[in-house]
């Protein structure tokens, strides 16, 4: 399943994945992420995921990247 989504004015593809993880251990996640950090489970595991991203990939791929989604935004237009 894919969605478009805007982030920081780019417009990115974003796609669906699933991880198996125990269920009563995401329920304990969802709930306290829910109290102690008053944000859905998915939000923080976004969260946790770009700053994966930006501390893997290097910048001048993130930036390549980037440029590459602004240009065929332009061209759709």
């Amino acid at each position: 399943m894919s969605r478009q989504c805007k982030k920081g004015g780019i417009k990115m593809k974003n796609i669906t994945f699933s991880i198996p993880y125990d269920e009563e251990k995401l329920k304990a996640l969802r709930f306290f992420c829910l109290q102690r950090e008053n944000m859905s489970l998915e939000n923080k595991l976004q969260e946790t995921i770009d700053s994966l991203y930006k501390k893997v990939v290097p910048s001048q791929v993130r930036e390549y990247l980037e440029a590459n989604i602004v240009a065929k935004d332009k061209s759709e237009k």
